[in-house]
């Protein structure tokens, strides 16, 4: 994560015996498993599915930096998957203050009758 406060959504699939989020300074762990440890972590997370065999979350994070899955299957042999997706809040629309109508540009031109 490049920015505080982006949203982050993130997606595991596949049956877990224990998921757990790290901050990038390690003092802060999140217990994926535990809707308590989710809702206290202070990051503003919030579980849009969870079933056996998938969790799907978003969170805003507090810090800047590598954020840490440690995912641990049920299985050597069990396959999973994980998909995350970043949004800035940035704006790119940009504020207009007044219409400058002495351009060349052709669409911005004043048309007699118009």
């Amino acid at each position: 994560v490049e920015e505080p406060e982006a949203v982050t959504e993130v997606q595991i699939t596949g049956e877990m015996k224990s998921m757990r989020m790290q901050n990038p300074s390690r003092d802060m762990t999140v217990d994926l498993t535990d809707d308590f440890s989710m809702t206290n972590s202070g990051l503003q997370m919030e579980v849009i599915i969870r079933t056996n065999n998938l969790l799907y979350f978003k969170f805003k994070p507090d810090e800047v930096g590598e954020w840490s899955l440690i995912l641990e299957s049920l299985s050597p042999s069990t396959s999973y998957s994980i998909i995350a997706l970043a949004s800035c809040t940035f704006s790119f629309l940009s504020t207009f203050r007044y219409l400058d109508l002495a351009t060349n540009h052709p669409n911005l031109h004043k048309l007699p009758g118009r």
